[in-house]
């Protein structure tokens, strides 16, 4: 990466100055008929959390747009849904084994001195009846299990996929890896979207930087306006403000244009897609539903700057005696394993704390959505890693955190609240809640 720092930076970002007043970003409504929609890797995904009628609804609507050939997607997107598509089915699965893990037969004691006590023998026949039934559960739950098992590619998603999904609307862009590369690096040093802020991902934050390399090849060569249907509403895609995205950076639009004069682009959510084409509103509210989960990792993300790994080493030096695993996606980030006894389990997340307002919004969808998650997955404890500025710790909103974790604190799931701040690559705790 050139150390040189160029003064004339602002030109390459915005090279034609007479465009910037005559940009207008044209309502998608009105696009919608002419507009190419191109999907996004998380767009792939969400159907796999969502109800069968919901991804009907959402075959309909992608058979729509194929049948006029305007639905593309990028390489890179398949490439990344055939890397997380496994971690789906992995998440879908282990619910289920942990489930069946919590099941047991009721021990039934033997008392002579209440035999012939009406009451007593009642008991015992309801015990019975208990533990018929709890095996027939565990039958069923095992019919679940082996049927997810049997899935190859060819569970519910991925067959509509295989359906739909003709080689035609698979998009490889047409750059050498050299390029890439130095298209990445210039991106870097001027911070220049997409992908500059995902530099400490494993890959390097380059498929976000694929992805915008096929749409401006697909725009330069359709001289379409292009509607990128994505729940990513990271700060390289979108302006943002208290925590909530406002429209695509002007960058992006800038670039675009340059490709394809006087058109537009933009970003909607998968839900926004479904409304936009008529879907029921529940089923428009489901898709929403799993897209704000999406989005909470915009305060959760933590391989942003290697959070994991900072706290994945504080908890090895003061939580002794726990095996540590991690995941690189869905919950928990981090698992605990008590190294006596296996069903001692401990799940662990993280949120970065930005603002306040956001935080505590976001903090009580996480508890609302993962509390009961983790109860039913046989983890005893959750423990929430909150990586903070500390100017934003004052006592009203400790208070509120507090009243947060005892509103969602139950007898059988024991909940930590540990705030702190990386400080020289190390996680230092701040206070426990």
């Amino acid at each position: 990466m050139s150390t040189e720092n160029d003064i004339f930076i602002i030109n390459k970002i915005y090279p034609d100055a007479k465009d910037i007043f005559n940009v207008s970003v044209e309502p998608i409504s009105n696009l919608k008929e002419d507009c190419l929609f191109v999907l996004d890797t998380n767009a792939l995904l969400i159907p796999f959390t969502i109800s069968p009628s919901s991804i009907e609804e959402l075959k309909k609507v992608y058979t729509q747009i194929i049948d006029d050939n305007r639905l593309f997607i990028p390489a890179q997107v398949a490439r990344e849904f055939a890397n997380n598509r496994p971690e789906r089915i992995k998440e879908i699965f282990s619910q289920f084994e942990k489930k069946k893990g919590n099941v047991h037969q009721l021990k039934i004691e033997k008392y002579p001195l209440l035999n012939g006590m009406s009451e007593y023998e009642d008991l015992i026949n309801f015990q019975k009846e208990l533990n018929e039934k709890l095996r027939e559960y565990t039958t069923k739950v095992n019919a679940v299990i082996g049927k997810i098992k049997s899935w190859n590619w060819d569970d519910p998603v991925s067959q509509i996929y295989h359906d739909l999904f003709k080689k035609e609307i698979i998009i490889e862009h047409g750059l050498s890896e050299e390029e890439i590369i130095k298209n990445l690096n210039f991106r870097y040093q001027y911070k220049i979207p997409p992908g500059y802020k995902d530099k400490r991902k494993k890959d390097d934050g380059i498929g976000d930087l694929l992805i915008w390399i096929t749409i401006l090849e697909l725009a330069e060569k359709e001289k379409k306006s292009i509607v990128f249907v994505s729940g990513d509403e990271k700060t390289d895609w979108f302006h943002r403000s208290e925590g909530q995205p406002l429209y695509p950076r002007f960058e992006l639009i800038s670039e675009f244009r340059t490709k394809a004069p006087d058109k537009t682009f933009n970003i909607i959510k998968l839900s926004e897609l479904l409304e936009l084409y008529g879907a029921d509103e529940k089923i428009v509210e489901e898709v929403e539903s799993e897209e704000s989960i999406i989005n909470q990792n915009h305060f959760f993300s933590a391989y942003e700057v290697n959070y994991v790994n900072y706290i994945q080493d504080w908890i090895g030096k003061n939580i002794i005696g726990f095996n540590i695993s991690l995941h690189e996606s869905g919950f928990p980030e981090i698992v605990l394993v008590d190294n006596n006894n296996e069903s001692k389990t401990i799940a662990a997340e993280i949120i970065i704390w930005r603002e306040i307002s956001p935080f505590l919004m976001s903090l009580k969808f996480f508890l609302e959505k993962f509390t009961p998650i983790t109860l039913t997955s046989g983890y005893r404890k959750l423990i929430v890693f909150v990586v903070v500025k500390p100017i934003l710790i004052v006592p009203t909103v400790i208070d509120e955190i507090k009243n947060l974790k005892q509103n969602f604190e139950l007898d059988e799931l024991e909940i930590e609240i540990i705030l702190g701040r990386v400080i020289n690559d190390d996680f230092t705790v701040i206070q426990v809640i």
